[in-house]
């Protein structure tokens, strides 16, 4: 509504007139709208985040250790575990509060303030407080604070890409609209969000808040569920999978004990220390500090996770859908080609740098008639380029830009193209007539320059000028020029058409000035692709990953632009053609297009849900509020860190510093080295802990004392395994991490093939570590010293172990064994600490630990090295095997 009504209808309707609301009734409207602002999810309490990380299987058991624990005396054991439990969760909660805190960091308003008038009188006011009625005052550079009808305008233009993908500003103005109008083509309405790049405006608010376009939008994506994460949902069902073996385990060492007519408390101390044994206590931190540390290698690679878990889903990425401009392309045009006096031209240079040359192979480069048009482009334009911070920007559209380059390029600097020159007149730009005109008094006389689209420019003129001077613009030679028109824009170009005339009367109207042009010729903008963009497609297609390209400019574009990065272009398809299609055409055509033209953000949303339902992992990038329904139910959503919108920004997983494609593949190969890692630790982790399970089990099974106790088993897990486990997830990637396609989703953390080698590993560990207790209790030494060689014993072989999970392919006598410093000051300090708490007094209270002698390391260090023959022994094993 309002779109296809009067102005006057429209101020009926909302009961408000051209001197604005009163205060009064500007303040009833408010309690009955409500501030002008999107709606947010409540922050989480800290209390309930902190009784989450309760809810695990695993800590639910140990939980249940330790009241055991306690319950027959143990009263160390007990008080250790739960603070294990208690530190954990605390942990958990810091890094998830550290996490929020830094995304609400980056929260901004859509538009501070307003410049409205009330009470007959402007004045400027919070753009929250806007409500329906209002009359809002707009100029160039304010960004649109509701969504607004438009009364009167002057040469009014607005960039509303963040609205339509668009990325050519749009010329507004007053007017009635059919009822029939699609919102993108609302020439009298602005909406919340979008800028005004040139001119000015006034209007009245007709929506605020979740009920402008923007909040429409938004609204669909907050609907989104977006459930569990992969990495989590697998972590949990091993969590699950853990508990339900520690509980069986014990109780078949409980009831193992009965028939040898144990103690029923040493029963229970067994039952206990099994229990931790089998459960990864220091797994869920070392995966959550493992991805924290990941962000900050995210953040150096320009991408600033907002979702932990998203580092890992990043590595599972089979298809990346990106919007083109500012992503793919610099957002900055470019005039790359000129078409004048039946020459070509190619222009050099990138963006707004100055720095650049025209070329013709045809003929010199001071050809008059390349001279008017160029001076043409600068003075029917209302943008100005200059220097800011080392940088040349343009303060207006960037069409218009790309022109005022292209005469700095020329050697006519933006403030000298109108010397001796006085502006008189200028007709603006609208959707209808698609051309501007800009008049100029010149010695005395009246110089019109007019710029445009091709067809409307042709048909205005009467004359071209050629290198034999002004001819006649007969049907024939337009058809020349037309041919022309097609095969640049068939480049992928936005073609410009110029002419000019000299005139006696600039107060004639708009028809009669714009009358028997004289046509100079056609310039081809560009929005270049950024170079670095093609080498990281081909980067993709090397790892099995597909990009498609899907943008809102039109199909001639979006295929220029996919040829020159390298993606294919043999079929472009268009948002009308979507609409045609039911789902199962549209997953058809997904097999084989890979650019898609003309979206809405709907069609976006469809070609997500699609390519999800095929089984692909999907990330979608985005910038402005259109993008949000599709980024938030991406696999993976990627909003713009520069150019994105709030809206962008809250309904992504990863925001781009940079605004660059490049800098996905990045994330990409960031996340594939994250998983790896933690697959990595993960394997390390439960393969040491089957080692304990097994040491217990022979010292059971061999009517042993109880040869390890819960809270040497917490310290084994905690201040050892974790330790190791958090430096191993530090590793660099491998060489081929981007060589390979991408996992399925559906990979568990532990395979079959995994899952042997753990087992293998995890025997020979436990036997190793039963037999020192064995020998030594049968060599006559105290079951407090053998207990502690054993202890020791256990630490060292998985410390020595943690080796065979780097480079797991390599044979261990071509691994890197020092190149990860981390890992070395780990394992440093992992040994300093054993000697504390054998040597320390206080600490073998609390470990119930005895001094070594040096034939006890030594015969511990013998036994160590068996752990890497042993593991190359199973690595040439199954090489064979395989073959």
């Amino acid at each position: 509504m309002y779109y296809d009504n009067k102005p006057d209808e429209v101020f009926s309707l909302l009961d408000s007139d051209k001197g604005g609301l009163s205060s009064a009734s500007a303040s009833e409207r408010l309690s009955i709208y409500g501030r002008n602002r999107l709606s947010e999810k409540p922050a989480r309490n800290p209390f309930l985040i902190f009784l989450d990380q309760f809810k695990s299987a695993l800590v639910i058991i140990l939980l249940i250790a330790a009241v055991i624990s306690a319950a027959v005396g143990e009263i160390v054991d007990s008080a250790v575990i739960f603070a294990i439990v208690v530190l954990n969760s605390l942990l958990s909660l810091y890094l998830t509060l550290k996490a929020e805190k830094s995304i609400r960091s980056l929260k901004g308003m859509l538009s501070h303030k307003a410049n409205v008038l009330r009470n007959n009188m402007s004045e400027i006011i919070d753009a929250e407080l806007l409500v329906p009625g209002d009359i809002v005052l707009l100029e160039s550079g304010s960004t649109v604070p509701a969504d607004i009808y438009i009364f009167n305008s002057v040469n009014l233009h607005v960039d509303q890409s963040s609205l339509t993908g668009e990325s050519v500003a749009v010329g507004k103005q007053s007017g009635v609209q059919n009822a029939e109008t699609p919102v993108t083509e609302r020439t009298n309405m602005v909406f919340m969000g979008t800028i005004i790049t040139m001119g000015r405006a006034t209007g009245i608010v007709t929506a605020t808040g979740m009920q402008t376009e923007f909040g429409r939008i938004a609204g669909l994506a907050k609907s989104i569920d977006t459930g569990i994460t992969r990495l989590q949902l697998k972590l949990d069902i091993l969590g699950r999978k853990l508990g339900i073996a520690s509980v069986l385990i014990a109780f078949a060492i409980f009831v193992l004990g009965l028939f040898q007519e144990r103690e029923l408390l040493s029963m229970f101390l067994v039952g206990v220390s099994l229990a931790v044994a089998v459960i990864p206590e220091g797994l869920p931190a070392v995966v959550t500090i493992t991805l924290a540390l990941g962000v900050r290698n995210m953040i150096n690679r320009n991408c600033l996770i907002r979702n932990l878990s998203a580092t890992e889903t990043l590595g599972e990425i089979s298809v990346i859908c990106t919007d083109k401009t500012g992503t793919l392309t610099k957002n900055e045009m470019t005039v790359r080609s000129i078409y004048c006096g039946a020459r070509f031209y190619t222009v050099t240079g990138e963006g707004y740098q100055p720095e650049g040359k025209i070329l013709s192979e045809e003929a010199p480069t001071d050809d008059a008639i390349l001279n008017r048009l160029i001076l043409t482009g600068m003075l029917c334009n209302n943008t100005d380029v200059f220097l800011q911070d080392g940088k040349y920007t343009a303060a207006g559209t960037p069409t218009e830009g790309a022109l005022v380059t292209l005469g700095m390029k020329y050697g006519i600097s933006s403030n000298e193209r109108t010397r001796n020159r006085s502006f008189a007149k200028e007709i603006e730009f609208t959707s209808s007539r698609k051309r501007m005109t800009s008049i100029y008094l010149e010695n005395g006389s009246y110089c019109l320059y007019c710029k445009g689209a091709p067809e409307q420019i042709l048909a205005c003129s009467a004359l071209y000028a050629s290198s034999d001077g002004l001819k006649e613009l007969t049907p024939a030679v337009k058809v020349e020029l037309e041919d022309v028109y097609y095969r640049m824009a068939g480049e992928g170009l936005r073609i410009i058409a110029l002419g000019y005339r000299m005139i006696e009367d600039p107060n004639l109207s708009d028809n009669e000035l714009e009358d028997a042009l004289i046509f100079l010729g056609f310039t081809g903008i560009s929005d270049p692709p950024r170079p670095e963009v093609r080498e990281a497609v081909e980067k993709c297609r090397d790892a099995g990953i597909e990009v498609i390209m899907i943008t809102g400019d039109s199909p001639v574009t979006a295929r220029s632009i996919g040829r020159e990065i390298g993606i294919s272009t043999d079929n472009a398809v268009c948002g009308v053609e979507i609409d045609r299609m039911n789902d199962d055409e549209l997953g058809e055509i997904l097999k084989e297009c890979r650019v898609f033209a003309r979206v809405t953000p709907e069609h976006k949303f469809r070609i997500v849900k699609q390519l999800q339902m095929q089984g692909h992992v999907t990330a979608m990038t985005g910038d402005g509020v259109n993008d949000s329904p599709a980024l938030k139910q991406s696999d993976v959503g990627i909003a713009m860190g520069i150019k994105g919108t709030d809206v962008a920004k809250d309904a992504s997983d990863m925001i781009l510093t940079d605004d660059n494609f490049a800098s996905i593949v990045d994330g990409v190969e960031e996340g594939r080295r994250q998983y790896e890692n933690i697959r990595r630790f993960t394997n390390f982790i439960i393969s040491a802990n089957f080692g304990e399970i097994i040491t217990i089990l022979l010292a059971m099974l061999m009517h042993m004392p109880v040869i390890l106790f819960a809270v040497q088993i917490l310290w084994i897990n905690l201040a050892t395994d974790s330790a190791l486990a958090l430096a191993l997830g530090t590793d660099r990637s491998a060489p081929d991490s981007m060589k390979s396609p991408p996992r399925p989703h559906n990979t568990d953390i532990l395979n079959r093939e995994t899952v042997g080698f753990l087992l293998f590993m995890g025997l020979w560990i436990g036997g190793l570590t039963a037999g020192i207790f064995y020998f030594m209790l049968k060599a006559g030494l105290p079951e407090a010293e053998a207990r502690s060689a054993a202890f020791i014993g256990l630490i060292i072989f998985e410390m020595i172990h943690m080796f065979n999970f780097r480079e797991a392919d390599v044979s261990v006598f071509r691994k890197s064994y020092l190149d990860n410093k981390s890992l070395n000051i780990a394992w440093l300090a992992t040994f300093a600490a054993q000697l504390v708490i054998i040597y320390w007094q206080p600490a073998q209270d609390v470990f119930y630990t005895r001094p070594l002698s040096m034939n006890d390391w030594f015969f511990i260090s013998l036994a160590g090295l068996s752990i890497i023959l042993m593991a190359e022994i199973y690595r040439v094993l199954r090489n064979v095997l395989i073959k």
